[in-house]
């Protein structure tokens, strides 16, 4: 990582395809400009539709449930973004938020405690 600010200036490193790319995340993200497009782009842009539909809705955060078929780093970022989400506008604690996500590996187990837990 190192080598590369210093050989290429103003660079955005994008951590495409890791089997978990949270640790790579944590680790570098407040050194060097950084993403991953799975969690942070794919997140944002259904971030942004979940907002809209809340406020056209009128249901508030509180009152939302989130069920995520599939719980690779996508569903992880998406889940963790929108539950960020939910505690600010919705003035739910963690705890709070978290039991409104369901995230269902493909054998059908509800992984949303362990998954959200240990995403980091």
């Amino acid at each position: 990582m190192t080598l590369l600010l210093t050989t290429i200036c103003r660079i955005v490193i994008q951590f495409e395809d890791f089997k978990n790319p949270f640790p790579s995340l944590a680790k570098y993200a407040n050194m060097y400009t950084c993403f991953n497009d799975d969690i942070q782009g794919t997140g944002s842009v259904i971030l942004a539709g979940v907002i809209n539909a809340v406020k056209k809705t009128g249901i508030s955060p509180r009152d939302q449930r989130l069920v995520f078929m599939g719980a690779g780093s996508a569903g992880v970022g998406v889940a963790q973004q929108i539950m960020e989400f939910f505690k600010k506008d919705g003035g739910l604690s963690e705890e709070e938020a978290r039991k409104l996500f369901y995230l269902v590996d493909t054998k059908v187990t509800r992984l949303f405690k362990t998954v959200l837990y240990h995403a980091y």
